[in-house]
């Protein structure tokens, strides 16, 4: 069915008056339009926008390591400090999936809870295991870097250093 032709001058007319973002700002935000939460994507690690306990993290892992890294224990610890970092913001992105779900409970009752849990929103319960999922795979990442950060990346002939990293992966690992 063709239409008519005032209905075409109106699309016209219609499409010439919007064609998207035309500043910087509108161009970023529109880009990340689909983004619902960062998580999935590949992420690179920003070291000016780390918060101050990542930092100090870092700063321990380079005195374990004897005060100068290798290239290839820069890498290890780049990506063990990205895992951290993706597995706080999930764990605050759980936090307050949580806090959601359960406000509902809270006004009815802690004694009603398990009753709201029947009755609370699919869509919820399975946000919050989506994102206990990638908290899982974070996890793995982090030990997985922390495994060999200390197992290639730590000094033989110190063993000193060696004692004092088997020290912090038992603080970090509880």
């Amino acid at each position: 069915m063709t239409r008519s032709p005032a209905a075409q001058e109106a699309s016209r007319r219609n499409g010439a008056k919007s064609q998207g973002p035309r500043t910087a700002k509108g161009k970023r935000r529109s880009a990340r339009n689909a983004v619902k939460h960062n998580l999935r994507g590949r992420a690179v690690l920003d070291q000016q926008h780390l918060p101050a306990w990542l930092r100090e993290v870092e700063a321990e892992l380079v005195i374990l390591l004897g005060g100068q890294t290798s290239l290839s224990q820069r890498e290890w610890i780049d990506q063990l400090l990205l895992a951290w970092l993706q597995l706080d913001r999930v764990d605050a992105l759980i936090d307050g999936a949580s806090q959601q779900l359960f406000a509902g409970a809270e006004r009815t009752g802690s004694h009603q809870v398990a009753a709201f849990l029947d009755e609370a929103p699919e869509a919820a319960i399975l946000k919050l295991a989506r994102l206990h999922a990638y908290r899982r795979r974070f996890r793995g990442r982090r030990d997985n870097c922390m495994r060999r950060l200390f197992r290639y990346g730590m000094p033989r002939s110190n063993d000193e250093l060696n004692d004092q990293a088997l020290d912090w992966r038992l603080v970090v690992a509880g």
